[in-house]
This record gives structure tokens, sequence and C-alpha cells, in this order.
């Protein structure tokens, strides 16, 4: 097995696809001779415009987690999953695009009788209640329910300061530097290559 991440790409059309493979028995000598992508997206437009003019295994990898983490570096890099050119719908189920196909799709599944509140009307005091909420000055919260959550949240934050379980009390300790950081400056900070 040897994972690769690879380029599809309609240059006359400025389409384009990344991705990675991955499979138990995968090589990048396989790539448009027997693998073809598993991209719904790429699969229509090979419909409907033809085969790729571009096809690059771009970077090949000794693991599995190598080559997603390098895809989805590129893919959030490149920022593909905002950009119409880029084939992309998902980003390894941290990012999706919402195509207007979808969109469409959804607004007439949602109209008139798809609608769950179709036909449902509200009291005349629910209408006044909401009326006010829109009104008010500092958003549709009463104070004293934005009052009892931050209490709430400041009782949580004293809990844990006690218990010693707060986030900026845990200390772990980065194997390649040796350093003793929290766990979210160990995550971002510490990715050593």
């Amino acid at each position: 097995m040897k994972p690769y991440t690879y380029l599809i790409g309609w240059s006359k059309q400025n389409l384009w696809y990344y991705g990675s493979r991955y499979a138990k028995k995968c090589d990048p000598s396989d790539l448009w001779v027997k693998y073809f992508t598993s991209s719904k997206e790429v699969m229509k437009f090979r419909e409907t415009i033809g085969e790729p003019d571009v096809v690059q295994v771009r970077r090949t990898f000794e693991t599995v987690d190598q080559a997603l983490q390098w895809e989805q570096k590129v893919i959030f890099r490149m920022n593909m999953m905002k950009k119409d050119e880029w084939l992309n719908l998902g980003n390894a189920g941290r990012e999706f695009k919402i195509t207007t196909e979808h969109l469409e799709i959804k607004s007439k599944k949602y109209t008139g009788a798809g609608n769950p509140n179709f036909g449902k009307t509200h009291t005349p005091e629910a209408r006044k209640r909401i009326s006010e909420a829109r009104k008010r000055k500092g958003g549709t919260h009463f104070q004293p329910h934005s009052d009892d959550v931050k209490r709430a949240a400041r009782e949580r934050t004293l809990e844990q300061m006690r218990n010693g379980t707060h986030s900026s009390q845990i200390r772990v300790c980065c194997i390649r530097c040796k350093k003793e950081v929290t766990p979210t400056m160990l995550t971002r900070f510490h990715k050593h290559q």
C-alpha cells in the first residue's frame, strides 16, 4: 500500500478536484487506470464534459494518516470549500460546500406542506411576545436568563478550578521538544512534521 494525494482537472473549464487514495492495495500507478476517484462530482463532470486533461499524483506517503492530514491541510489552505472552481464538497467531515443545486432541493422540500410549520399559527399572546422581543434592545433574551447563563458558567469554571480539571490547569508534555504546555497549545503549536 502506498497512500497518495492527487489532482484532477479540466483546465479549459477551470474545474479541479484534490483528493487522497489509501485503499489496501493502492498504488499511484493506479490513478486513472484502475482508480477514478470516489467523488460523485468528478463522476458527474466526466459524464458531461469528458475525461480530465490534468491527472497528477501530487505526493506519496508512508501512512494513511499522513495522506489524510496532508489532503485536509491543502484543501483548507487553498480555501477550496469556498471556491467554485474546486469540485471538493467536503473536507474530511470538517467543512462542507453547499451547492446551489442542494439549496434548490432543500427549498422545494420545505416549501408549502413540506415545511414543519405549514398551516400552524401563533396565538395572539405569542405574537405579542415575539414582537416585544424583537423590539427590545440587547437581543431577544431576557436579562434574568442571560444572568443565569453567566452565573452557571462562572460556577462551572470555579468547580473545575477546585477539582483541577480546568483546561488552564492541565499540562501535557510534547514528545519532541519536551515542553510542558496545555492541551490546546499542544494541538495548535506543537505539530512537528
